[in-house]
């Protein structure tokens, strides 16, 4: 919240969808565990997708992010809140307006 962001939590693949359809148009990135329960993750992923048109969906999950090896989409666990930051404002400037 200090960094301007709203973040809402979900504790599951089904109540992050609810809450997607109910904040749809509104939300600009969300960050998808890979483990989380649920669906497969693309299955979640694309759930998501249909819901948040635009919004940019940043996968979470295991790695090794102090190699320096992120990729497109995927944020390596563990990472800090300026790892975090850094890609959530990257993700916010390349939403389309």
């Amino acid at each position: 919240r200090e960094q301007g962001y709203q973040p809402l939590a979900a504790s599951s693949l089904d109540a992050a969808v609810d809450l997607a359809r109910t904040h749809a148009g509104k939300v600009a990135v969300v960050l998808l565990d890979a483990a989380m329960a649920g669906d497969p993750v693309s299955g979640g992923r694309a759930r998501l997708a249909d819901c948040l048109p635009g919004a940019s969906i940043l996968m979470t999950g295991p790695g090794d992010s102090a190699s320096g090896a992120e990729s497109a989409g995927m944020l390596h666990k563990p990472f800090g809140l300026p790892v975090l930051f850094e890609r959530l404002a990257v993700e916010v400037v390349r939403r389309p307006q």
